[in-house]
């Protein structure tokens, strides 16, 4: 939990004035990533752990059925979700997206 400024006094032009606490910004209210559907990629074969030759061949078939841009999309949300838990297998994901990306001609180039 980040650090909130207490509340304190403060001399100005010879006053001693109040100075409130700072207020807390709260959890994070914008857009989430959704939940993910479990194992449409792991049914073509694709695991993280496997080689670069067996995650790309799976890859291109998870292209051929779902369309470049499902997995391109879902590709980076599991690198986000895995960016501060598991940065090693954060830029797997990333390598492969980019590889989808420019299989299908957007993305990182």
């Amino acid at each position: 939990m980040p650090y909130i400024r207490k509340a304190h006094d403060r001399v100005i032009g010879g006053r001693v004035v109040r100075v409130k606490a700072a207020k807390g910004k709260g959890p994070y209210k914008g857009p989430k990533i959704g939940p993910l559907a479990k194992g449409t990629l792991s049914k073509f074969g694709y695991k993280a752990s496997a080689s670069d030759r067996v995650r790309r061949a799976a890859l291109v078939k998870a292209i051929a059925a779902y369309g470049p841009l499902v997995v391109f999309r879902k590709l980076g949300a599991i690198m986000v979700l895995q960016k501060r838990r598991n940065p090693t297998l954060s830029n797997i994901y990333r390598a492969n997206r980019d590889f989808v990306g420019r299989k299908a001609g957007y993305g990182r180039k």
